[in-house]
């Protein structure tokens, strides 16, 4: 598959006696080493602070000047970052470093939680139909878990396809839901053949697993089988999986991002591309704000991962001079087994017109864009 996106650097672990990062890509591998007193102040998970604890981390030293310059000049497109980090070190909030470079950057920064090097899922590139999302919803509740409003999170998703433009109506269809028992999952994923398979409901991280209707929790390893049988039988293999989570209030440790890495080494196997998960529980409005984005990148062929940029950018747009105590805009990210997901066309060249759409709405004044997307929100479009 050729991609318009370049993978990106690899930004890993050095490990010793004082931290720091090795970084690799299409220059000499490079080490740099944090300023202690603003790796002290960086807290281990994310909290209210993170914000601008990550950006201060991000501005500092050596490692500030590469993260500006290398963000920077003059090359058109995204930037990719691969983050490969050991654990616990993999739960720490990296995406927020990047407020610390100018908010004329802050779309074109794609952060990446990479979880092996040397892993490419097998895709098809080119596609002759639309792409369909499949939004599988599993218990609301369980034995001490909160209880979630699932619908009014499918009710997002469907407001978020709806503010789509007709263009990238016409590269993907609909959003689809249905609620997930243990029998049901081979079938659901013979009849709908989605390419994007969305959970809603509550995950654990030990063991890992998805808690479905009938109260089985789904492992990685039963959901990357039922995904190759029904391939092997001639269905469709998603290409993105996204593990999602309504405000559940005030639940003291989200168990999501936790599950997120063992269910996309397990399918990245079956030939998913992504991931798609959160930190922390989202708010309606920024979830619906985060799906959005994820529809228009799909739509005009781009890797999701740039859609998860974009609504970076608008989520850090909207905290404003709060942006270092917010955390909504640090919450989405994106997960792959090894390499970054690559471009997709269609065979009629439909994404085209979506990327023509998208661009004349980036060439508004920023100003215009905030008043627009403000009163699509507003309205129920967005």
């Amino acid at each position: 598959m050729a991609s318009l996106f370049l993978e990106g650097d690899l930004i890993s672990w050095i490990g010793g006696d004082r931290p720091g990062v090795r970084v690799s890509g299409d220059a000499e591998p490079r080490e740099f080493l944090f300023e202690p007193e603003s790796w002290k102040d960086t807290p281990s998970r994310l909290d209210s602070g993170a914000g601008g604890s990550y950006r201060r981390l991000g501005e500092s030293g050596v490692f500030g000047k590469w993260w500006a310059d290398r963000c920077g000049g003059d090359r058109p497109g995204i930037r990719r970052f691969r983050v490969r980090m050991p654990t616990p070190l993999w739960e720490r909030p990296w995406e927020a470093i990047v407020s610390a470079l100018d908010s004329s950057r802050w779309a074109d920064v794609s952060i990446l939680r990479q979880t092996q090097d040397d892993h490419q899922p097998d895709q098809v590139s080119e596609l002759d139909e639309p792409l369909s999302v499949l939004c599988i919803q599993g218990a609301a509740s369980g034995l001490d878990l909160q209880t979630l409003d699932l619908d009014t999170e499918f009710h997002g998703i469907s407001r978020a396809y709806e503010s789509l433009d007709l263009s990238a109506r016409k590269a993907i269809v609909p959003p689809v839901v249905e609620k997930i028992k243990f029998s049901d999952v081979e079938a659901l994923l013979r009849i709908h053949r989605p390419s994007v398979l969305w959970f809603s409901g509550h995950a654990r991280s030990s063991p890992p697993g998805l808690l479905l209707q009938d109260g089985h929790w789904l492992t990685p390893e039963e959901l990357a089988a039922a995904i190759k049988k029904v391939g092997l039988e001639g269905g469709k293999t998603p290409l993105y999986a996204v593990l999602w989570g309504c405000d559940t209030g005030s639940a003291q440790r989200f168990e999501t991002p936790r599950a997120a890495p063992p269910f996309i080494d397990a399918l990245a196997e079956c030939g998913i591309l992504a991931l798609v998960a959160s930190q922390a529980p989202l708010p309606d409005r920024a979830a619906i704000q985060v799906a959005h984005q994820i529809f228009v990148a799909m739509a005009s062929g781009r890797p999701i991962d740039h859609g998860v940029a974009r609504a970076r950018d608008q989520l850090m747009r909207t905290a404003g001079q709060n942006i270092d105590e917010e955390t909504d805009w640090i919450c989405p990210v994106v997960w792959c087994k090894g390499s970054a997901p690559e471009t997709l066309r269609w065979s009629d060249g439909r994404e085209k017109g979506a990327r023509r759409q998208d661009a004349t709405r980036k060439l508004l004044p920023s100003e215009l864009r905030d008043i627009l997307q403000s009163e699509d929100i507003e309205g129920g479009n967005i």
